[in-house]
């Protein structure tokens, strides 16, 4: 069995509201896609017990046949590629221009969301991997 990219990538993208990505060409997205989810794979979900580096890049898929709770671990993942350059775009701007004309501007109140946003989606991707690293653990004996 296999796991497509497109699977996670749905996931990825139901839970984040971006128009900008909507705007992409075809292959643009797909590029950014592919590096959010290599990404992903390869900093925040070292954990998994399936061979996350057994893919085919021509058919796009993973070669193993991935659950939906490693398929959301890794789109979550996904979720903290995309918004940290974001997160560095709006902290460039802050430093660009002067603090009082930064704190005037809805860019100050867009970085602190962004902030809290990352906290709170690695807080959660945290939660996530721990709780499956305990799946299936009866406890010792």
């Amino acid at each position: 069995m296999a796991t497509p990219f497109q699977d996670i990538y749905d996931k990825f993208l139901n839970y984040i509201e971006d128009v900008e990505l909507a705007k992409l060409y075809d292959e643009e997205l797909e590029y950014l896609l592919e590096n959010y989810l290599s990404r992903a794979v390869s900093l925040d979900f070292k954990q998994c017990k399936k061979n996350l580096n057994n893919i085919d890049k021509d058919l796009k898929q993973f070669n193993e046949d991935l659950t939906s709770e490693e398929q959301w671990i890794i789109a979550t993942g996904m979720v903290i590629s995309w918004l940290e350059p974001k997160i560095k775009r709006e902290d460039l701007l802050r430093a660009s221009i002067t603090d009082r004309d930064y704190k005037e501007s809805n860019h100050a109140n867009q970085l602190d969301k962004l902030m809290d946003l990352e906290e709170s989606t690695r807080k959660k991707l945290k939660q996530y991997i721990i709780s499956y690293t305990h799946n299936n653990f009866d406890g010792l004996y």
